[in-house]
């Protein structure tokens, strides 16, 4: 089953290439708000879906001392940030 995108905010860096840099992202979760600082970007992929445009970042984040690898989702088109 493949998981559901839901929606985060998100701290950004765009550098002046005009490249989008996620540095955090806060989700809610059971009532709790919980913030992820981005320790390392592995990959970034450019999508194109039927009326938009999106960039996918596969994403490093130290949480209680383990690595977790997940990925967030920018659709340019709706400067809407999404996690899953």
């Amino acid at each position: 089953m493949v998981a559901k995108w839901t929606s985060v905010d998100a701290i950004t860096y765009f550098g002046r290439d005009g490249v989008i840099k996620p540095l955090k992202v806060r989700l809610q979760e059971n009532g709790e708000t919980i913030v992820l600082k981005i320790d390392k970007i592995l990959s970034v992929e450019k999508m194109y879906t039927v009326g938009y445009t999106s960039y996918i970042y596969e994403c490093n984040a130290i949480i209680f001392n383990n690595i977790k690898t997940f990925k967030i989702r920018f659709i340019s088109d709706k400067n809407l940030w999404e996690m899953r």
